[in-house]
């Protein structure tokens, strides 16, 4: 069960950052550079 919730983070997290770069990447090109 512990490794279902970790394998459900990190899909979660690669999912969320992929929306963020394309999402960035369509409207704040220096928002990646800002962190």
């Amino acid at each position: 069960m512990n490794l279902l919730k970790k394998y459900a983070i990190v899909v979660f997290f690669s999912v969320f950052c992929a929306l963020q770069g394309i999402a960035n990447a369509s409207t704040e090109p220096n928002y990646m550079g800002e962190l």
